[in-house]
């Protein structure tokens, strides 16, 4: 259930091993700037757009505005070489009708990188265009909403590049402050991955934000970080009602860990009406009491 957590959605996204490149990447004495950025090598763009409804903008004019767009973050450093470290981005692209006259624009964006140590980057956005009063969308209706939507691509794999090279500063600030939901499920991803333990009361926080997916991913990471004060804030997450939500509450409390987590479950598990919690509940103390001492503090 744990890694169910973390992995999210379909969007769920390996991000923190980025962090990785911080330690691949040579610093270039001549262009300091460079040697803090994320290498591109590669940008491969595949238009899936049926021929009636494709925009009159070449392959390489796409792929050399998806390049300029990561580039102009100032987290990328788009290079024709094949480095240790360095990512080829593949994006796909397609634009149909939606149903009411407008058109629908998908682009999927998956950032691999040159080595087989490090995860993928990916992001996705679908974006509509609705039909204008009169008539259909233009062709510059449709090229700008094309490139509108790369350009969200583009910026959201910047984001995550910024974020996976970091100080635990700054990613507690993003925890804070992002509000666009995919970029703050990004945030925690890398949190997670990377173990930022600062970001322990930013997580916390996260357990009661409005999207259940959110509070999800925010569970599934102070797991990952072993944050133990967040047993408390847990275990008022879900009343004795909330079956389902009970559930990930005992699985995450039984993978943090402590005194605290063992005198909850114990609790549940005799106190709790459901024979199926109660069941967890002692799973997840018999769990506890396995070689996860040796993660004890």
């Amino acid at each position: 259930m744990r890694r169910a957590l973390l992995a999210g959605s379909a969007m769920a996204i390996c991000l923190g091993a980025l962090a990785l490149l911080m330690t691949s990447c040579p610093k270039r004495s001549g262009d300091p700037e460079r040697s803090r950025k994320v290498e591109v090598y590669r940008v491969e763009i595949t238009d899936r757009t049926p021929p009636a409804h494709r925009v009159s903008v070449t392959q390489d004019k796409l792929e050399a505005f998806f390049k300029k767009r990561l580039e102009k973050s100032g987290q990328v450093y788009v290079t024709s070489l094949k480095k240790h470290g360095a990512y080829r981005v593949a994006v796909e692209v397609g634009m149909r009708p939606d149903g009411s006259g407008g058109l629908a624009a998908l682009v999927v964006a998956r950032a691999r990188p040159h080595r087989s140590d490090a995860l993928t980057l990916q992001s996705s956005t679908l974006t509509h265009l609705r039909k204008p009063p009169v008539g259909k969308p233009t062709e510059a209706d449709r090229r700008k909403h094309l490139l509108d939507a790369l350009a969200r691509v583009a910026d959201d794999l910047a984001f995550q590049a910024r974020l996976a090279r970091a100080k635990p500063k700054e990613i507690i600030e993003a925890l804070s402050a992002t509000t666009d939901k995919a970029r703050l499920g990004a945030a925690i991803e890398i949190t997670a991955v990377r173990g930022v333990k600062e970001a322990g009361p930013a997580l916390i926080k996260l357990l009661h934000h409005a999207q259940e997916e959110i509070a999800d991913r925010a569970i599934g990471a102070l797991v990952s970080i072993r944050e133990r004060r967040a047993v408390k804030p847990l275990t008022r997450l879900a009343s004795f009602k909330d079956t389902r939500r009970l559930a990930k509450v005992i699985d995450a409390i039984g993978t943090i860990g402590g005194k605290e987590a063992r005198q909850y479950l114990e609790f549940v598990a005799v106190g709790h009406p459901d024979a199926d919690i109660k069941n967890l509940a002692r799973e997840a103390l018999v769990r506890m009491k396995r070689p996860a001492t040796v993660t004890k503090k």
